[in-house]
C-alpha cells in the first residue's frame, strides 16, 4: 500500500520547542499539526480514519540535551526521571520508541567528551548502552 501526502499528517507535541522539523515537513508538502502528544514529540496519523501506528519519535537537539535528560536527578517514587518515564510510557502503550538526535555529530562528540557535562564519556556511553539493553523497544 502506497501512502500519499493527503493520506496522513505528522503530529508534533505542543511542548515541542523546535519548529524547524515541522517547517521542513511543511515545505515538502507533508501536513503537520501541533497537538498534545502524551508520549514522544512526533507521531503520524492517518487522516481518513484517525489511525495512529504504535510509533513515537522523541527528539533531542544535541548530545547535551540527551545527557541532561539522562542525568536528570528529579525522580519519581519509583526512582525514574522524566526521560525514563517517557520510555516506560512508550512500552506501556505498545509503541516503538525512536530517539532522534538532531546533531549529526552527536556520537563523535560523545566519544570525545565534547559536551557540557563533566561526566566521563565512557560512563555516558555505558548508560546509553545500558538503556538500550534494559529497554529493547528503543
Amino acid at each position: 500500500m502506497k501512502l500519499l501526502l493527503d493520506d496522513y499528517e505528522i503530529l508534533y507535541d505542543t511542548r515541542e520547542q523546535d519548529i524547524l522539523i515541522p517547517k521542513v515537513l511543511d515545505m515538502k508538502g507533508i501536513k503537520v499539526k501541533r497537538e498534545k502528544i502524551d508520549t514522544g514529540d512526533y507521531r503520524i496519523r492517518c487522516i481518513s480514519n484517525g489511525y495512529m501506528p504504535p510509533v513515537t519519535v522523541e527528539r533531542k537537539a544535541c548530545i547535551d540535551e540527551l545527557i541532561g535528560n539522562m542525568l536528570d536527578n528529579r525522580k519519581d517514587e519509583d526512582g525514574h526521571n522524566r526521560f525514563i518515564r517517557e520510555i516506560l510510557r512508550a512500552k506501556e502503550q505498545g509503541f516503538k520508541f525512536y530517539l532522534l538526535i538532531q546533531d549529526s555529530n552527536w556520537y563523535e562528540k560523545l566519544i570525545r567528551g565534547q559536551y557540557l557535562s563533566k561526566v566521563n564519556s565512557k560512563a555516558i556511553s555505558g548508560k546509553i548502552t545500558s538503556l538500550m539493553a534494559k529497554y529493547p523497544w528503543l
